[in-house]
């Protein structure tokens, strides 16, 4: 599994009242769908008064990264990066690796 870096910012306040609405909701449901075959969301954090918010998720693909982010993107205007990251450890594996050589 990837580990991928996701950061949202909707384009104003308007946009982002709106989204918090859906994504209360969301919370209230016990967030079902941050965890699916190929994917979970292992931190989520919003910033209300940016009207932004990050992911920190491990995925199989971008494929389930897509599937996850899809509909928090589908009406509401919002810009999405997915940035493919390593933790600590396989950073450090791939570091000695590196060494190595």
């Amino acid at each position: 599994m990837q580990t991928y870096l996701i950061h949202w910012q909707f384009p104003d306040q308007e946009a982002h009242m709106k989204g918090a609405d859906v994504f209360a909701q969301y919370v209230e449901s016990n967030c079902e769908s941050d965890k699916f075959e190929g994917f979970e969301v292992i931190n989520r954090v919003v910033n209300p008064e940016g009207a932004s918010g990050w992911a920190i998720v491990k995925a199989s693909d971008h494929k389930a990264v897509w599937k996850w982010c899809h509909p928090c993107c589908k009406g509401l205007g919002n810009d999405v990066e997915v940035i493919p990251v390593l933790t600590d450890s396989e950073y450090l594996a791939v570091h000695k690796e590196l060494d190595e050589k």
